[in-house]
């Protein structure tokens, strides 16, 4: 096709080429081959000059745009889509200061419209010089190429990924309150631990006080039978009596062994049994009679006042002890 004779080539009104009367030479081998490519390409294809005054384009550009051929071929819907005369418009009559091929290549331009059955449409535009003429009304061409349905999907990927990194900043700040909330959970298990921890600490303290106070219960009681009753039923036992009044004595010894038992206290196996004469001795301490003065009212020795204190001190354990007898019958009786 020369810079003569594409005003001659017409449209045979399917999207194809035809070839009308020209003069000059013929060329029929040209309009066989884009009659071929215009028929075979699923690209929306359009040629055009630089003036607009000629406009060809194949069936995948009708259906691409949605529009009616009649309307394709105003050139004006080219106006918003390639770069007529480098800006958009027709060429000036200055001469060019860049060359055609630069002046004219477009690639990758992508437009959104709605098509004429108001269909949204996004496509990809690419084109350029196919002959340059040296009027400078030059031959373009350019393919369109309908991506909306990847730019839908870019789309909703798009939107995916906004919506992944929502729910993560959501997750991120639900894990740092979670995380908070444990942390306070823990602090709040350490201290009740804690707490459990005295609190157990406070009833082993009361326990084992009450143990030392039942022990130191039973020792008293069991210091005082020995220091007043066993001596007092030792005597009794001594005396020469007999029937009823034996009897009732036994028994009087059965139960106050069987109450002390019940108590947890073994009477009977208490070690160093005071004697009668020990006992006295131990009330008159108690007193706070010397043992000059006990002397003299028993009427024996302070020698044998003093051995006597000495055999109390071991029965009760004193032995070798600083603890002082007398402080020690105040404590347990």
């Amino acid at each position: 096709m020369d810079a003569e004779s594409s005003d001659q080539t017409r449209s045979d009104g399917k999207g194809g080429l035809r070839e009308g009367a020209r003069s000059g030479r013929q060329k029929p081998g040209i309009h066989d081959a884009l009659r071929r490519l215009f028929e075979t390409q699923t690209e929306g294809l359009v040629l055009f000059d630089v003036s607009g005054t000629f406009v060809q384009f194949n069936r995948a550009l009708v259906e691409i745009l949605g529009h009616t051929e009649e309307g394709l071929r105003d050139p004006t819907w080219l106006q918003a889509v390639v770069p007529l005369g480098g800006n958009g418009h027709p060429p000036s009559e200055e001469p060019p200061r860049t060359a055609p091929v630069e002046r004219y290549t477009f690639r990758n331009r992508e437009i959104e419209f709605t098509n004429g059955q108001g269909k949204r449409k996004v496509v990809s535009v690419n084109g350029g010089l196919l002959q340059e003429r040296s009027s400078g009304n030059h031959l373009l061409f350019a393919s369109f190429r309908d991506i909306t349905a990847s730019k839908e999907t870019e789309e909703q990927l798009r939107l995916m990924v906004q919506r992944l990194a929502a729910y993560s900043t959501d997750l991120e700040k639900d894990l740092r309150v979670r995380n908070r909330q444990l942390e306070a959970s823990r602090k709040d298990l350490e201290h009740q631990s804690h707490r459990t921890e005295k609190i157990r600490d406070r009833v082993q303290f009361l326990l084992s006080s009450i143990h030392d106070q039942k022990t130191d219960l039973e020792r008293r009681l069991a210091s005082n039978f020995s220091l007043t009753i066993r001596p007092i039923l030792e005597q009794l036992k001594n005396l020469s009596i007999s029937g009823p009044e034996r009897v009732l004595l036994d028994v009087l010894e059965f139960n106050i062994i069987n109450i002390a038992s019940y108590f947890g206290l073994s009477i009977n196996q208490q070690p160093g049994r005071l004697t009668p004469r020990e006992m006295q001795i131990c009330q008159m301490l108690r007193a706070g009679q010397d043992s000059r003065q006990i002397a003299g009212v028993l009427g024996v020795s302070r020698q044998t006042v003093v051995v006597h204190r000495k055999n109390i001190r071991r029965k009760f354990g004193l032995k070798g002890s600083k603890c002082r007898l007398v402080n020690y019958l105040n404590q347990a009786m």
